[in-house]
């Protein structure tokens, strides 16, 4: 937990999921962060979910990771990547509600990416999205869709999961505004590469990219 995160509770439907909220600048922006795969050891407490976290609260930003359904103490039980979606909303709903921030963002890792992308092509307050390794060999992202939010990725060279030839494929398919960047000698799960990650998220906040 950050210095300045705080444990919260929010509903989504029935449930209740936990997450830890740091609120950045008085009606600034605030993202909703999303972790990687429940079933392969992904919570909130990522390695890559963390420096997202970190890079965001750096450049002002209120930020909300939480545990998916049946993750830590958050209610309720895996929902293949479906029911999560209405997770992420409930977060949003939880920010809206809470902080009041004058925009909202989704940032996700893996599996969080996935989930993430189908909340903000669809959810119109979403202004950006920032997708940290993709992991299109798994899934099929082609049939995402992906909103008119800036649309903002990353990857590692050397990722087996989100191999950057077949991302690259997909990334031309995407609508602008957009921006990727290919990190290298850095696999899918940036351990000891945190710090380029973040490096990696400047332009984000710059306002360079896309």
């Amino acid at each position: 937990m950050g210095a300045d995160e705080r444990m919260v509770i929010f509903e989504a439907g029935d449930l209740h999921l936990e997450g830890l909220l740091s609120v950045g600048s008085p009606r600034g922006e605030a993202v909703v962060l999303c972790h990687p795969h429940p079933q392969y050891g992904g919570t909130m407490g990522n390695n890559v979910v963390t420096a997202m976290a970190t890079a965001f609260q750096a450049h002002g930003f209120s930020t909300l990771r939480f545990n998916f359904r049946g993750v830590g103490r958050s209610e309720g039980q895996f929902g293949d990547g479906i029911d999560e979606r209405l997770d992420v909303e409930a977060a949003i709903a939880f920010l809206e509600s809470d902080v009041k921030p004058g925009g909202i963002h989704i940032g996700g890792y893996s599996f969080g990416t996935y989930v993430g992308l189908h909340v903000a092509a669809v959810n119109e307050r979403v202004r950006g999205f920032v997708g940290v390794a993709p992991p299109i060999a798994l899934y099929d992202f082609h049939a995402v869709g992906d909103g008119a939010a800036k649309k903002f990725l990353v990857a590692g060279a050397d990722d087996a999961f989100c191999p950057p030839g077949r991302l690259k494929t997909w990334f031309e398919s995407l609508r602008e505004p957009k921006t990727l960047t290919i990190i290298p000698r850095t696999d899918h799960f940036f351990w000891g590469r945190e710090g380029a990650l973040e490096e990696a998220l400047e332009p984000y906040f710059s306002g360079s990219a896309g």
